[in-house]
């Protein structure tokens, strides 16, 4: 939770910055994101392991997000 809202854009913008455990690929369920392969949805970046997986995220993020928990 964060103490206001510009806090939580400011965590949106750049998380990795504020996380100390290993990014989450919301595409392979896995905790090997790489902070340098990045895409931006609806204002909030998200960390990949690759570029494939970053390409399937773009294509239809939505139906990613909606799974990802």
């Amino acid at each position: 939770s964060f103490c206001c809202d510009g806090c939580a854009q400011t965590f949106k913008k750049e998380p990795a910055g504020y996380l100390k455990d290993g990014l989450h690929c919301p595409i392979c369920s896995e905790d090997d994101a790489k902070k340098d392969i990045s895409y931006t949805h609806s204002e909030v970046k998200y960390y990949f392991c690759g570029n494939g997986c970053k390409k399937k995220f773009e294509g239809d993020a939505q139906k990613y997000l909606d799974n990802y928990k």
